[in-house]
């Protein structure tokens, strides 16, 4: 769904429900053209409907970790990151080792 705003175009595509979580799936987005919002649009419905963002629930909290660590601390202080990478690889990688993501309860 595409929505004028003030400051341009507001993207909100549904992707379905994500398996592990249960919750749905979207991505949300604001750009400043309307043929922008929908390439936006259509690049991920169509991404969607070939089955190329389902999730793999075969994960595992390394695997997921891992992730995170390339996409969001490249912003964080140096020092700030050692911490984060010092609490996983001491306390939650021994815990869970290659224990996948669907196994891991409450």
């Amino acid at each position: 769904m595409i929505t004028k705003k003030e400051n341009g175009y507001f993207v909100d595509v549904s992707l379905g429900i994500d398996p592990i979580s249960g919750k749905q799936r979207r991505k949300r987005l604001t750009v400043s053209t309307k043929k922008e919002a929908q390439q936006i649009e259509s690049k991920y419905l169509r991404l969607y409907h070939e089955n190329k963002l389902t999730t793999n629930s075969d994960l595992t909290l390394k695997d997921i970790y891992e992730v995170y660590e390339e996409k969001y601390t490249q912003n964080l202080k140096p020092s700030y990151k050692q911490t984060q990478e010092r609490i996983f690889k001491n306390y939650i990688e021994p815990y869970f080792k290659n224990t996948q993501i669907k196994l891991i309860k409450k």
